[in-house]
């Protein structure tokens, strides 16, 4: 008789409280909540996949916590825009090096054939989400240091397995428009600016002297 009643006190329980109170998802605003500390604890606990589409990636503690991942054995595979790759802080060329799967934006709708002046200007892959695991992280928050602490950003946190679903099959659709990190056409390469060429090339000059 108390096993029944305590198993009826738990259904009217569930009745009562309110639906959002049982919700997994979860909103960040920088700079107050700091979304790119929150970010860094779900890829920590990430046990299967990673796979991130993102505008802007500089910071260089998210990339270490999605290195460490793949030394787990998750599958890290992350989509930049060629903005990353010409930007001097950009991590790409980093986590490469240290085994994650990256790709560069590279459509071929970009290349310019003079009928489109619009073409001058090529698009861009702006998205700023990720699929880890069974959660689904997006908003305006790119990864990077300002982002997270001086700019005004937000950043979602959702459980929603139909979204992810359609979020995993956009980062497939977005990898045919890419190409691997590094492998850019030599005019695309050629584009970067001075400043970046001569940073990463200090760059691999140092690991080749300091490492043995």
């Amino acid at each position: 008789m108390k096993k029944q009643f305590r198993s009826s006190a738990l259904i009217i329980l569930f009745l009562l409280v309110p639906t959002a109170s049982w919700s997994k998802s979860h909103v960040y605003f920088s700079p107050n909540d700091k979304p790119g500390n929150e970010l860094i604890k779900i890829i920590d606990e990430a046990k299967k996949k990673i796979h991130a589409a993102v505008y802007m990636f500089t910071d260089n503690k998210i990339a270490t916590a999605l290195i460490n991942a793949k030394k787990r054995k998750v599958d890290v595979q992350v989509v930049v825009d060629k903005t990353t790759t010409e930007c001097m802080y950009g991590k790409a060329y980093f986590l490469q090096a240290n085994g994650v799967d990256v790709f560069v934006y590279s459509p071929l709708s970009s290349k310019p054939t003079g009928d489109n002046p619009y073409q001058k200007y090529p698009p861009l892959m702006h998205h700023k989400f990720a699929i880890i695991d069974k959660k689904l992280w997006t908003g305006s928050f790119n990864w990077t240091r300002s982002a997270n602490y001086r700019n005004e950003e937000n950043a979602l946190l959702l459980s929603d397995q139909a979204l992810q679903v359609q979020f995993e099959e956009r980062f497939e659709m977005l990898k045919q428009k890419c190409v691997p990190v590094g492998a850019q056409p030599i005019a695309a390469q050629n584009q970067e600016p001075l400043r970046t060429r001569m940073v990463n090339f200090l760059r691999a000059l140092k690991t080749m002297v300091v490492q043995p």
